[in-house]
């Protein structure tokens, strides 16, 4: 594969890590499901957004070679599976299959060790994802933390952290709904809770 023998023990060792982590990923079993990060540009932009098919979040992270190869973008096709809610996944056996691959490609850890950084990025976005369907309304919520700029002259003041947050909303049931308004609880970490009216 173009590893040296101490080089492939590391590809091993490294791929066996990747693997072992889409497991965290499992939103049913068998099928994984990615989240598109989320973007801080677009704080309060209440915009219509179109969701981000699966295929198109883990191709940036192959290889080149991989993003043009007829196998993967089959692969790929053959992986789309309907995951928790409704929402598409992506079978985990053909995502491994993939993986394994990117590994074989060029002989380069550097392919590896990018896929080993997306697979964190996700298992770190998953634990900040929470996702519930009422009465054919889906709501998911994601939030990032924020580290306020090195001057601090942005009006943060005396802040010390400070999150962003993705709602997303969606009738997925049979009768159209309207969004009269939205409240949300936050609870810190001192589990006060903090009422918030959010304007529509």
């Amino acid at each position: 594969l173009g590893y040296s023998p101490a080089m492939a023990a590391v590809a091993r060792t490294l791929f066996s890590t990747v693997s072992r982590s889409l497991r965290g990923l499992r939103s049913s079993p068998g099928v994984i499901r990615l989240i598109e990060p989320v973007d801080p540009q677009m704080f309060g932009s209440g915009l219509k957004m179109r969701r981000a098919p699966q295929a198109s979040l883990l191709m940036p992270f192959l290889p080149k070679s991989l993003q043009e190869s007829p196998e993967v973008q089959q692969l790929l096709k053959e992986a789309m599976r309907e995951a928790e809610g409704g929402l598409e996944g992506l079978d985990e056996g053909k995502v491994r299959r993939i993986i394994k691959l990117a590994f074989q490609e060029n002989g380069n850890l550097e392919d590896g060790f990018t896929l080993s950084k997306f697979i964190a990025a996700q298992t770190a976005l998953k634990k900040c994802t929470s996702v519930t369907v009422t009465n054919g309304v889906r709501v998911e919520g994601t939030s990032i933390p924020l580290s306020p700029p090195p001057n601090n002259n942005s009006g943060w003041g005396d802040k010390k952290s400070a999150f962003c947050y993705r709602i997303s909303v969606e009738n997925v049931g049979d009768h159209m709904v309207v969004l009269i308004g939205r409240h949300w609880r936050i609870h810190d970490n001192g589990s006060n809770l903090l009422h918030m009216e959010i304007p529509k």
